[in-house]
């Protein structure tokens, strides 16, 4: 008896811990997702830009403001 309550304590255990993870899983996935879009979306203004690097670092920089942060640096700001 002592055996299966264990047991079931467990099981009961590990279904929580799976529960939790799925729940931090799920809050930190959107948080990231629109931020990496953000950036993207300007990178791709960049790599579709028709000016000099100058111009067109101006313009990925003026978007990237516009995002949440963690944006790498003008492709060609090199």
């Amino acid at each position: 008896m002592i055996k299966k309550k264990r047991i079931g304590s467990l099981h009961y255990r590990v279904l929580v811990l799976a529960a939790m993870l799925i729940c931090l899983t799920a809050l930190l996935v959107p948080a990231a997702s629109p931020q990496s879009t953000c950036c993207n979306k300007c990178l791709d203004r960049f790599f579709q830009c028709d000016g000099t690097t100058i111009v067109c670092c101006k313009i990925y920089n003026s978007c990237v403001t516009q995002c949440a942060g963690g944006c790498p640096l003008c492709p060609d700001a090199e």
